[in-house]
């Protein structure tokens, strides 16, 4: 079992335990790591963690979940083991992240469901989930957290919708790699999804460290610039997980759009035998590119385009949030029947643009966006 210290560097905790009877154990690790005083080197770690809900035993790993508090302390070591000790201990505290979001769907479906792990960092974020009527999400901490079915928040950035409900079928723990998993009440519809986790979670140790979840989005599928890779946060507690995401079926080739080059990889498959994937139009997830399917990639054929991160009602600073400002302006563009107002595309202002708008406003949209 691996976890994160200081950053991303890694030690492997071994299923052998020494426990002293009291409060705490010691596991050493050698690895890496560069220092203020001293050069990059071997590194031997000494790790008291404490308390523990139940007593270690030699198999028993679940209880590495279970630490308050990590305190590591750092000895230069060299061939002859370890060496002199630095003037001041580093204290480290290992907080709750998120490792992975993984996207799937509740049934008989020919495809697996889409890990985002390696495919966050840039644009490639942004591209279109491949899982046909996706209604499952599924998030890995690194330790076991508390979590209720309203934890997981979902919102349609771009489209107004009626966002399905999450029903918290699993919980985190060491025999799942502490992956909870959402079953929706319905299939996820054509969108940008912003899904969050508030730092309002909390780990399941004496202390109650909140998540640190932080995270900065791509501002569209071409951003080169550098974003959010896993492990989610800064390494202090505290800090909501705010993850973009782009559901939108029809989009064979994952461009964030439906265009004729998805039409044309459609037909170059339709009715054919043999097992399909969504590459090969395969959009509802039964294994065969179908009449379904093409009517799927017609209802946004020409239609959609998600290559852009878009807030519905982000009149004003386009800075992905809605803010007082764009309060303000919404309601100049209603009262007066704009059509900046006509959130829903329906062609007319009216008051389910301003419910749309009142939902999006009430979720609290401040995302952290490089474009």
């Amino acid at each position: 079992m691996n976890e994160p210290i200081d950053g991303g560097v890694a030690i492997t905790i071994p299923l052998t335990w020494d426990y002293d009877g009291a409060t705490y154990i010691e596991i050493f690790a050698q690895l890496d790591y560069s220092h203020d005083i001293y050069p990059p080197s071997a590194w031997a770690q000494s790790i008291a963690f404490a308390p523990f809900e139940e007593q270690p035993t030699d198999t028993n790993s679940a209880v590495y979940e279970s630490y308050a508090e990590v305190e590591v302390l750092m000895y230069l070591s060299d061939e002859a083991g370890v060496g002199e000790l630095p003037e001041e201990p580093v204290p480290v505290i290992i907080t709750p992240k998120v490792m992975n979001v993984i996207v799937g769907h509740d049934g008989a479906t020919t495809y697996d469901p889409y890990s985002f792990e390696g495919n966050v960092g840039s644009g490639e974020q942004l591209k279109t989930v491949p899982v046909g009527a996706a209604d499952l999400i599924s998030v890995q901490f690194n330790r076991r957290v508390e979590l209720t079915d309203s934890d997981l928040e979902l919102i349609a950035l771009n489209r107004v919708l009626t966002e399905p409900t999450p029903d918290l079928i699993q919980e985190p723990d060491a025999s799942n790699d502490f992956t909870a998993v959402w079953k929706l009440s319905s299939p996820l519809q054509a969108a940008q999804y912003l899904m969050r986790l508030s730092d309002s979670i909390v780990d399941t140790s004496g202390s109650e460290l909140a998540l640190d979840g932080e995270w900065t989005n791509p501002g569209s599928v071409t951003t080169t610039a550098t974003t959010s890779v896993f492990p989610s946060g800064d390494n202090i507690e505290g800090g909501d997980f705010e993850f973009v995401f782009t559901i939108l079926p029809g989009d064979a080739n994952r461009d964030s759009q439906v265009s004729g080059t998805d039409f044309g990889i459609l037909l170059m498959y339709l009715n054919k035998t043999g097992m399909h994937t969504w590459a090969n139009g395969d959009f509802n997830g039964n294994g065969s590119v179908t009449g379904s399917d093409y009517g799927i990639l017609l209802q946004y054929l020409n239609k959609s385009d998600f290559r852009n991160l878009t807030v519905l009602g982000d009149y004003v600073t386009a800075f992905f949030d809605i803010d007082s400002n764009d309060e303000s302006a919404f309601d100049a563009y209603y009262s007066t029947l704009n059509s900046a107002a006509d959130l829903d595309k329906d062609g007319s202002v009216n008051p389910a643009d301003e419910s749309a708008f009142d939902e999006l406003s009430n979720f609290g949209i401040h995302l952290s966006v490089l474009t």
